[in-house]
């Protein structure tokens, strides 16, 4: 049994925890149970384009295998011979709960590090993938163009992806050239949300970059490719001023996604960044100047640099790879 708490949006996380169920599924006679009976977000499989055939919502299953994953309180152990806990990033008030679990898996060796300092647990990295079928390298990627994809949301609530950080970093590039463009794609998923992406528009307007900054809310898939497709530079600002490795990114497969794209990748150096080969940046100004740089580089090289880092993402974040790591721990006894 699979049980996890994941029911109320369509994020990272929860793409994690759904692949992760797909490649046991394989191995096993999966039921996938979720909270007290409740269901998986109705838009869930067609957002990730996965398959959900194997969800079951009942409670009358004594399972043999139990694999908990959530964000919040664990489900009790209660496999009859394993019990297997998936997390994203180790919360320290739930040392207790996981006692009873003997295989820890997690996403990045960020979160290894720190389920061995909070749970005092060996943990096993099981990457997420990327299906490369979802992604293109064939359009034009334009000059200047800049995207950033994540939920919009003010901190201090969760992982704030930090877009308003992001407009000043371009205010700051464009000072040395006006041809940058940012675009800043994400789910709007509250009121407070919406004002948030209000006071991003208020800050671009501020900083006199409103004209360069266009803004996507809760944009379909389909939308995103396209995006994606005609980049060239990706940006990431999550972790950026956290005062906790909780607030950083854990993983970050948005950065995958940009790079199976082909957009060049430049992070904040903070959380599970070393699980990508790419550019980083610690200030907002460092992140313009890093910017230049590699705009600089696509002159000389650009026409490799797309297919190079799909391929890159093609070995390092495949399903393949998956599933091999969760066929060896079905097998493991």
């Amino acid at each position: 049994m699979f049980k996890t708490t994941h029911k109320d949006k369509t994020g990272g996380g929860e793409l994690y925890a759904h692949q992760i169920a797909s490649e046991f599924g394989k191995h096993t006679d999966l039921r996938y149970y979720i909270g007290t009976g409740g269901g998986l977000h109705p838009d869930f499989g067609v957002y990730h384009h996965l398959d959900t055939n194997f969800i079951y919502t009942g409670s009358d299953y004594d399972p043999d295998i139990l694999i908990g994953c959530s964000h919040f309180i664990p489900p009790a152990a209660s496999g009859k011979h394993r019990n297997i806990f998936v997390t994203f990033f180790p919360n320290p008030a739930h040392r207790e709960e996981v006692k009873g679990y003997d295989t820890i898996i997690t996403c990045s060796e960020f979160s290894v590090e720190w389920v061995r300092k909070y749970w005092k647990k060996k943990a096993v990295v099981i990457s997420p993938y990327i299906n490369l079928d979802d992604y293109s390298t064939d359009r034009h990627k334009e000059e200047g163009l800049i995207i950033n994809v994540g939920r919009f949301f003010r901190e201090p609530h969760g992982h704030s992806k930090k877009q308003h950080i992001l407009i000043q970093a371009l205010a700051e590039l464009r000072k040395s050239n006006p041809c940058f463009n940012l675009i800043l794609a994400g789910s709007v998923l509250s009121p407070s949300d919406s004002d948030y992406v209000g006071y991003c528009k208020d800050v671009a307007r501020d900083l006199g970059v409103g004209d360069a900054v266009t803004f996507y809310e809760n944009a379909d898939f389909e939308v995103l490719q396209e995006l994606y497709s005609k980049s060239r530079f990706y940006w990431h600002a999550n972790g950026y001023g956290s005062d906790t490795p909780y607030e950083t990114e854990h993983f970050g497969i948005v950065i995958a996604e940009a790079m199976a794209s082909g957009c060049v990748p430049i992070i904040f150096k903070g959380g599970g960044y070393k699980e990508f080969e790419c550019d980083f940046w610690t200030t907002p100004k460092g992140l313009a100047v890093k910017t230049l740089e590699v705009a600089e580089e696509w002159g000389s090289i650009g026409k490799y640099i797309p297919e190079s880092l799909r391929c890159w993402v093609g070995v390092h974040f495949s399903q393949y790879r998956m599933e091999k790591s969760v066929e060896a721990l079905v097998k493991r006894r």
